[in-house]
């Protein structure tokens, strides 16, 4: 089995009765692929993650959706928060989305229980960088944040 994305080819491994794929820490937020099963005859098929119900319409059809924000939801924020510091440490293009990484990394700091401090401290952080790169939009996301919080902790954020 192989995983088609804008990533290079990656090859799962099987553990058991299931397959396991490592990102390497690869710097996204976002991922959409599909699945190359490699059949014993030879032939092949590109199929959607059957494991996974994010799904993101294109010209070719459908594609199965990575979400790191997703890790926070799925009630993984351990899982995120360490693919979140992976992301900031690899350099490169990821440098381009370290606002939003670093709003996401506040998001499960928050959600593992680190303290009001760390938290609005990792959100200033994303919103100094998301100004530095004029990046408006991640700027933006960083701020409904704060705000979001700032009314959940009744203004004192």
């Amino acid at each position: 089995m192989r995983l088609h994305s804008d990533l290079p080819a990656l090859e799962y491994e099987r553990a058991g009765a299931e397959w396991t794929l490592d990102l390497g820490g690869a710097p996204v937020t976002r991922l959409e692929y599909q699945l190359e099963l490699v059949h014993a005859d030879g032939g092949s098929e590109w199929v959607l993650d059957p494991g996974n119900p994010l799904r993101a319409p294109g010209a070719f059809g459908d594609k199965s959706v990575l979400l790191l924000e997703g890790y926070a939801t799925a009630g993984e924020p351990g899982a995120g928060l360490v693919l979140s510091d992976e992301a900031l440490g690899m350099g490169g293009g990821a440098e381009l989305w370290e606002a939003e990484i670093r709003r996401l990394r506040a998001t499960f700091l928050a959600a593992l229980g680190a303290s009001d401090e760390e938290v609005t401290a990792e959100l200033r952080r994303a919103l100094a960088v998301a100004r530095h790169q004029r990046a408006r939009a991640f700027e933006e996301r960083t701020r409904e944040t704060l705000t979001e919080r700032s009314l959940s902790h009744g203004g004192a954020v």
